[in-house]
């Protein structure tokens, strides 16, 4: 009986009239008044007997028997403690006193959770070995739920991936949620602590099915990779997240009532997954997937129904979560051994195509360095030759050119293969910058085309050797790319708390390079090809200027281009 008023008393009830249930289990759902139950046993009582009364987070359950004509109370209820219950098993067990005036006993339960209680009368003995064996069967699954969570962070510690992150989330709520929801936390581990007890229980219940969102929301954005299916799950997270404040505000029913809710709607929109799945021609996800999600989801759903006062409960319905939790803890260790090989294999395929670029790159390298060695003492020899040969005749000036481009050449590779090797070691020191950027431009032998604007006594902490390759190169690809005889603007000046370089110059025959191409490494325009260059310079410039922490951007306006650097002071 459904006490709507919330006002009858003992002496009430036992004038009202019950509907008789043939079945132990009486199911109202989340109905948020008091349920009285009557139990009739027969008198006189030959043996000792026992009220059992699951499940164990029921929150207040006051059982009524009429002693010596007046009603003596029993609580029980995950808000009472433990160590104060008639029986030490895990169900709330209550004695049935032998003296009874009469043969009914009345139970009123009053709780935030579903209204799903099963009450039975049995002996002593029965509910001993019955209790024990059932702790039994829980600590097993609880076993099996602390090895899989072990496992899953031996694989979270080796592969450090996200999904498996929310896997193990997942698994350890999972845990608590068994722990408490099935009565042992609350037996052995807090059978003093009863408030502890009942908001441990209710807010393993709410972030059980928040963890679970989660995972499921990073599983199918990394493996079904369908943005409705995220998006839906994503609004499910925020919901179930607004419930857990509503809890903690006090809306505790309220918050319960629409988790559950939330769970039976996911268990449905899950078998979306194998729809999709055969509706794709693409397949991103393996038939296996789609599958596990068919009977997952399904699953949850029909399990969790009778909590809701959705359909017909049976004993069996007290283990739903169980049954459930056993099922999806299988089913989704399966999908993340499968992602976990996947990635393994791909891992293996990495590591050894890292082995065979190593290999390559140390063999390019050795034939670098041959080849450097080789070709610069000739090339000293011919500078030499040149010099005292060909001194004041007309092809000087093209054989030094070539000489020079071919050593250009050479020095970028090396500088380049310095960069990709990682061993560059920074040195800094102050530098007088105006002072450094005057000797290069005087070391062009073009000084008459350089405009040079500057402030005073620039003195910042840097790299050396690395500007000079900066500078050099920026002033170097003006000189080579602009119109024969423009001038070159060149500012130096702090900026923003950070040192500012810039090289401006007209547009020459080779064009105006692509924005998004002109950093890259080996990237000349297509109309460069008349002008001798490796296409390695401003690859150089932009890795040495990043490797300094600096910046540097392109840019071209009115047949000009500039190129403008920042570097910390």
């Amino acid at each position: 009986m459904v006490d709507k008023t919330n006002s009858f008393t003992i002496a009430d009830i036992n004038k009202q009239l019950f509907t008789g249930y043939q079945s132990q289990l009486i199911n109202k759902g989340y109905i948020g008044y008091p349920l009285w139950i009557r139990l009739r046993v027969s008198l006189p009582i030959t043996q000792q007997l026992a009220i059992r009364i699951l499940p164990t987070y029921l929150d207040n359950i006051e059982v009524y028997q009429h002693i010596n004509h007046q009603w003596l109370v029993n609580k029980v209820g995950d808000r009472h403690n433990y160590e104060a219950f008639d029986y030490p098993v895990t169900a709330f067990a209550i004695k049935v006193d032998p003296r009874l005036n009469q043969s009914d006993i009345y139970i009123k339960l009053t709780t935030t959770s579903t209204s799903l209680i099963s009450t039975e009368i049995i002996n002593e003995k029965e509910l001993l070995e019955s209790e024990s064996a059932r702790d039994l069967i829980l600590s097993a699954y609880l076993a099996m739920i602390l090895m899989t969570s072990i496992w899953s962070l031996f694989m979270l510690f080796r592969f450090r991936e996200k999904t498996i992150f929310f896997f193990v989330l997942m698994i350890l709520v999972e845990f608590l949620f068994v722990l408490f929801i099935e009565g042992l936390g609350g037996h052995y581990l807090l059978p003093g602590s009863a408030l502890i007890n009942d908001k441990v229980t209710s807010l393993s219940v709410l972030f059980s099915v928040l963890f679970g969102l989660l995972f499921h929301r990073e599983f199918i954005q990394q493996e079904i990779k369908n943005k409705l299916f995220v998006q839906g799950i994503t609004l499910f997270i925020i919901w179930d997240c607004i419930l857990i404040i509503l809890y903690i505000l006090g809306y505790q029913q309220l918050a319960l009532k629409y988790n559950v809710l939330i769970v039976i709607i996911v268990g449905i929109l899950l078998v979306a997954v194998p729809i999709d799945y055969f509706l794709r021609k693409e397949k991103t996800y393996t038939l296996s997937v789609a599958v596990i999600y068919f009977i997952v989801g399904p699953a949850l759903t029909f399990g969790l129904m009778p909590f809701y006062g959705l359909r017909n409960a049976s004993i069996w319905s007290l283990y739903a979560n169980l049954g459930n939790g056993f099922l999806s803890t299988i089913l989704l260790l399966k999908l993340v051994y499968d992602r976990n090989l996947s990635i393994e294999a791909k891992l293996n395929r990495l590591s050894l195509e890292h082995e065979k670029e190593k290999w390559a790159h140390n063999q390019q390298k050795q034939l670098m360095s041959i080849l450097v060695h080789e070709i610069k003492t000739p090339l000293s020899v011919l500078k030499l030759a040149v010099d005292r040969h060909l001194k004041h005749s007309e092809v000087e000036g093209y054989a030094n050119r070539a000489i020079n481009n071919i050593d250009e050449l050479i020095n970028r590779i090396v500088e380049c293969d310095k960069l990709d090797s990682d061993s560059i070691t920074l040195h800094f020191t102050k530098i007088n910058i105006n002072q450094l950027i005057t000797e290069l431009i005087a070391a062009t032998n073009k000084f008459d085309r350089f405009v040079f604007t500057q402030e005073s006594a620039i003195v910042i902490s840097s790299d050396l050797s690395l500007l000079k390759l900066i500078f050099n190169n920026l002033l170097e690809n003006a000189l080579k790319y602009s119109q024969v005889d423009s001038p070159i603007k060149v500012s130096s000046r702090i900026k923003d708390q950070r040192y500012y370089f810039s090289v401006t110059n007209d547009v020459g025959i080779a064009g105006i390079p692509d924005v998004d191409f002109v950093f890259k490494k080996y990237y000349r325009n297509t109309k460069a090809s008349r002008v001798p260059g490796t296409g390695l310079g401003l690859y150089l410039v932009h890795s040495l200027v990043n490797l300094l922490n600096g910046e540097i951007e392109f840019s071209h306006k009115n047949n000009k281009v500039a190129f403008e650097v920042w570097i910390p002071i």
